[in-house]
């Protein structure tokens, strides 16, 4: 495979970002891995070298140097028509397709894009990465939430426990009503009386092997 585009999807407080978060410290050292971080997450600092904010030409001149695993956070938000708008998320996609062969992270791909849209760079980077071996992993809250374009090309999900019916329907139609019905009795994440956290339970999903087993289906 050229690239791979992987979904990581669950309701707030489940765990995701600690999972994706894992997910880039076990990247190979001679890539490039972006991680555009619009809230700004401290899980982030520990899997990535260099931290760059509201800077899109630094984070430019880092893709030009060295592999490195780099967190880029936007500082600049905007309301448009009742819907959030990060300007600076366009240049970030941009400079990654361009830059090729590496992974690109997108944390909170809900506030990103809708249902029915997506930014351009973005649908571009989605339907034509593969040609720039551009690897993408996206974190989303809800299924329902995310464009169809970007769902129906995602190759691997990790699915934490879903109970929304919506959510629910769309990972039936995607995946099988076996997976749909594994994802709303997964484990949630919880936490002792002495606050020690449980892991939820996580079950990964691919396109090509349906689903893949963890040795006791958590990360």
């Amino acid at each position: 495979m050229r690239n791979k585009i992987i979904g990581v999807i669950a309701p707030k407080g489940s765990g995701k970002t600690y999972t994706v978060s894992s997910m880039i410290a076990m990247e190979p050292p001679g890539q490039h891995v972006a991680v555009f971080d619009i809230l700004h997450e401290s899980q982030y600092l520990s899997a990535c070298n260099e931290v760059v904010t509201g800077q899109p030409k630094r984070f430019a001149e880092l893709l030009t140097g060295p592999p490195i695993k780099i967190a880029y956070r936007p500082v600049v938000f905007r309301m448009v028509d009742g819907e959030e708008n990060v300007p600076e998320f366009e240049p970030f996609v941009k400079l990654c397709y361009l830059k090729g062969k590496m992974t690109m992270v997108v944390d909170e791909a809900h506030n990103l894009c809708s249902p029915n849209y997506m930014p351009d760079a973005f649908l571009d980077a989605v339907r034509l990465g593969r040609h720039r071996e551009l690897n993408i992993t996206y974190i989303g809250q809800s299924w329902a939430g995310i464009a169809r374009p970007l769902t129906a090309a995602t190759d691997e999900y990790y699915f934490f426990k879903i109970i929304e019916p919506r959510d629910l329907e769309g990972i039936r139609q995607r995946c099988g009503d076996e997976v749909m019905e594994r994802v709303k009795n997964l484990r949630r994440l919880d936490y002792t009386k002495e606050g020690i956290p449980i892991p939820g339970e996580i079950l990964h999903w691919s396109s090509y092997e349906g689903v893949i087993e963890n040795e006791d289906n958590t990360l």
